[in-house]
């Protein structure tokens, strides 16, 4: 069974590692929206818990990252926000294939 969860029903932790990121780019949580759909039981031992996806909120642009224990979205997050990814369709569309990520609309 599955169940999807908003930003605001997130772990303290990691809300507060999304947050930092963002204010570190300069930019403001309002500008995304952020889901997390939770794998419940995990298909194996160690295997993924959840699938968190990034949505910049006024545009067609989303990212999906794989969620498990000892790993962290948010670092992923990071990464895609200091590459440009979020900056406009081109850049996220010609790298999401490359990063292992799954682009809404593309999978």
């Amino acid at each position: 069974m599955s169940r999807v969860i908003r930003l605001d029903q997130f772990l303290p932790v990691e809300k507060s590692k999304f947050r930092a990121a963002l204010e570190a780019a300069g930019i403001e949580p309002a500008q995304f929206e952020v889901s997390k759909m939770e794998i419940s039981p995990p298909l194996m031992p160690g295997s993924i818990t959840a699938l968190v996806t990034v949505k910049l909120a006024a545009g067609a642009i989303a990212f999906s990252y794989e969620d498990a224990a000892g790993s962290s979205w948010v670092s992923a997050f990071e990464d895609d926000l200091a590459a440009g990814r979020f900056g406009g369709a081109d850049s996220a569309s010609s790298t999401a294939s490359d990063t292992g990520l799954l682009e809404s609309g593309q999978a």
